[in-house]
């Protein structure tokens, strides 16, 4: 009885310790990488299939332009430029309707190695059944600085036939 309790005391204490530092490394872990604060500007003055739109916020300089005919299910070039990019991460693209589930349209934007401060993409819009064509974009931008994320909204045309 004795040798199974001293097991039992065992197992928990390693247990414990264990535990203990797991704790540890997670906190570490949520420290070093530390969501960075997400700054939303809300562009409503332009249109950014008609001419390009300058965004200015914190770090970031962009130049945003989509194609100028947007269409569903029929793919579409993004281009952004910015005045100095060193400082930017990575670039991702989501279409969202308000008030209305489209799952997932994320589209992750690359750095052209060719021209400094282009990034570029193709995205590809999905049909609302409702037949809505009230789609906007949120463009997240990851820099070392910050988490922005610019949302503008974009017209979406129906296919002629």
């Amino acid at each position: 009885m004795v040798f199974v309790l001293k097991n039992k005391f065992i197992s928990l204490a390693l247990f414990i310790i264990i535990v203990v530092v797991l704790f540890r490394v997670v906190d570490k872990y949520n420290v070093i990488h530390k969501e960075k604060e997400l700054t939303q500007v809300l562009v409503e003055n332009c249109r950014v299939q008609d001419k390009p739109c300058i965004v200015n916020i914190g770090d970031l300089n962009l130049r945003i332009s989509f194609a100028k005919n947007i269409y569903y299910l029929k793919p579409f070039n993004i281009a952004i430029s910015a005045v100095d990019d060193s400082n930017i991460n990575s670039m991702q693209l989501d279409f969202k309707m308000k008030n209305m589930d489209m799952g997932v349209n994320q589209f992750q934007l690359k750095r052209d190695i060719k021209k400094p401060g282009y990034w570029h993409g193709k995205a590809l819009l999905p049909i609302c059944v409702t037949g809505r064509a009230d789609w906007y974009s949120e463009l997240d931008v990851t820099t070392k600085k910050g988490r922005y994320q610019i949302i503008l909204p974009i017209l979406v045309k129906q296919a002629s036939r």
